[in-house]
């Protein structure tokens, strides 16, 4: 189980502010190291692609009965024809921008086999005015 109480909290991570905040007495139910990999991989995105001085957003909440988790950032975001096959294996996005960033195309597959394997949901929207915002919902 994992347990966070609503706060915000910063950290700052390779001189990056990351800003997460948290319902409180919320528990998801499964590996906690799958559920730590998936979320990190979200993480490590938002750091990879959102400009240097923007923050990073990690939000737990409960929303109509599920238990969502959302990773925002102000990165040049993912164009509409592009937020369902970012899931597939080995996919790199043909934006400029993701292009200079290093990667293999695995972490955001992997990232939705755990959280189908636990039974959840995962999907990308846009941050306006620009960015992105990954949601992961049980």
């Amino acid at each position: 189980h994992l347990s966070i109480r609503r706060q915000r909290q910063m950290c700052i991570r390779d001189s990056r502010h990351i800003e997460a905040s948290a319902d409180k007495d919320l528990f998801i139910e499964g590996d906690e190291l799958l559920i730590q990999i998936a979320l990190s991989n979200l993480i490590d995105n938002a750091l990879k692609y959102a400009p240097k001085e923007s923050p990073v957003y990690v939000d737990l909440m409960e929303d109509n009965d599920n238990i969502q988790v959302k990773v925002s950032d102000e990165g040049p975001g993912v164009p509409d024809e592009e937020k369902q096959k970012i899931f597939e294996k080995f996919y790199r996005s043909g934006n400029e921008n993701t292009r200079k960033a290093k990667g293999t195309g695995l972490g955001l597959y992997l990232t939705r086999k755990i959280i189908t394997d636990h039974n959840g949901d995962i999907f990308v929207m846009d941050n306006t005015p620009h960015g992105s915002i990954f949601v992961i919902q049980f």
